[in-house]
């Protein structure tokens, strides 16, 4: 079963129609509402680790993702974490870009996590230079 998390419930409706096309109704469980929240809804509930979890919104956050991620996953589950170059603007701890904040944020709590091994990947493309990182939960 793949989870989505949506914050608008007209991206949800978009999202579930293009799904429904697809064929894929039965296997996609879009919830919706701030994620945050409803990531410890889901840990509170005490729902089944998942294999792959990937972030992609919200920057600021990313802290809140990866504690989030932990508590979802098991060893052998991969994190993906996207836009994590910005153009180079992470290396600027004085921005005050919260998105960049909330990357560098990303990146300490990841170094200072040992059940993660990860690494960040730069990719350049029709969208400007930027990355994803990926890591693995280890026991």
């Amino acid at each position: 079963m793949l989870v989505t998390l949506e914050l608008e419930p007209h991206h949800a409706e978009v999202a579930a129609a293009n799904i429904a096309a697809a064929g894929l109704a039965d296997r996609v469980d879009i919830r919706i509402g701030p994620a945050v929240a409803t990531l410890d809804a889901m840990i509170a509930a005490g729902e089944a680790p998942f294999d792959l979890i990937f972030v992609d919104a919200d920057k600021p956050s990313n802290r809140a993702y990866l504690r989030a991620g932990l508590a979802l996953s098991r060893p052998g589950t991969v994190l993906v974490f996207d836009n994590v170059v910005r153009d180079g603007a992470v290396l600027d701890a004085a921005s005050v870009d919260p998105s960049v904040q909330g990357t560098r944020a990303l990146y300490d709590a990841i170094a200072a996590e040992h059940r993660i091994d990860a690494t960040a990947i730069q990719t350049l493309g029709a969208k400007g230079w930027d990355g994803f990182l990926i890591g693995i939960v280890g026991a």
